[in-house]
């Protein structure tokens, strides 16, 4: 059975080829020869024929109009061929002045936005589910103690805000740099829930509407799993730091070397990961990189596996995040 793009492809390269013959058999050709002298010029086959190579001269060119229709239909051809009724066809026009309207962009938008608002929904639904483990207030309880009272706030990659519920009387206004759109109105409630004032912008790590030296915090939690570079993402946390200011961050990393089969299936699932959880890496360890931009000697970090009972890997719904990195950088 043909595909519908190979049954496409074969419709346009047969009409442009039909028509371009077309068009070569209604357009006056030609023939270059040398002619007596040094001279160049152009002569008809039959001037050829009639008495060999003549003086100089050339033949008068078609008037501009005599193929210009057949020209037009070409073209208007070939883009009706593109235009199949499965809907392949991403342009339709009947001249070179009118706008395309590429169809197929709109539709990879549409799907891109459901795919943010999916995903919104299931981060949201399992964040709850991973805030909800002891282990994990634990060790947020103690990061967020590092936030002090009238500290102006910046968290990258906020998400529906689970981290607002740490700030406590400390933080009453948090701006906040997130990515996906979908997540706008979980985080506004969350913070309506936690009397916290919440500015989000729409943004990414790499790329921050602060100015140098601005903010006393940045809060990171599970981000650097997905941004497209870890190490501009931790520049631009230093940039917008002030001096002394605090960079809060914990991520679930790859497993160590002596969790072989946690290793395993990490691997394993880290594509699928990347596809279904808007890029993120289950296997990136970003401290090597934070301790380059910030300096060895300015991070304070501890790895770690949750819920490590020394009988293997914690099995669903977070094994594979089971390996954390939780720090301050300075």
């Amino acid at each position: 059975m043909i595909s519908c793009s190979k049954f496409c492809v074969a419709v346009w390269l047969g009409t442009a080829l039909a028509l371009r013959t077309a068009t070569l058999r209604t357009t006056p050709r030609r023939w270059p020869t040398r002619t007596a002298g040094n001279g160049r010029g152009f002569v008809t086959p039959q001037m050829a024929l009639d008495g060999g190579p003549k003086p100089p001269q050339r033949m008068p060119q078609a008037a501009p109009d005599a193929t210009q229709p057949l020209e037009t239909t070409r073209r208007t051809a070939l883009y009706a061929a593109g235009a199949c009724a499965c809907g392949c066809g991403l342009y339709l026009a009947t001249s070179d002045d009118e706008t395309f309207v590429d169809a197929a962009q709109i539709k990879l938008n549409d799907a891109a936005k459901a795919r943010d608002e999916r995903f919104a929904r299931v981060m949201s639904g399992g964040m709850r589910d991973y805030e909800g483990w002891e282990e994990v207030r634990a060790f947020k309880t103690d990061l967020f103690a590092h936030v002090q009272k009238n500290d102006d706030v910046v968290e990258i990659g906020i998400g529906s805000a689970p981290n607002l519920q740490y700030y406590g009387s400390k933080a009453k206004r948090v701006r906040a740099v997130e990515p996906n759109a979908a997540f706008f109105d979980l985080a506004a409630t969350q913070a309506q829930w936690e009397d916290t004032t919440l500015d989000v912008v729409q943004g990414v790590a790499e790329a921050m509407p602060f100015e140098d030296n601005s903010v006393d915090v940045v809060v990171g939690t599970m981000v650097l799993c997905s941004v497209t570079s870890v190490r501009k993402a931790c520049e631009e946390v230093k940039r917008v730091l002030k001096p002394g200011g605090r960079y809060l961050f914990t991520e679930h990393t790859r497993a160590p070397e002596d969790w072989r089969l946690l290793n395993a299936a990490q691997t394993v699932m880290d594509p699928l990961q990347n596809a279904l959880a808007n890029g993120c890496h289950l296997r990136r360890d970003p401290r090597p990189t934070i301790e380059r931009v910030f300096g060895t000697g300015n991070v304070d970090a501890r790895s770690f596996v949750l819920s490590n009972t020394q009988r293997g890997p914690p099995w669903p719904p977070h094994f594979l995040l089971a390996p954390h990195l939780v720090g301050v950088a300075r």
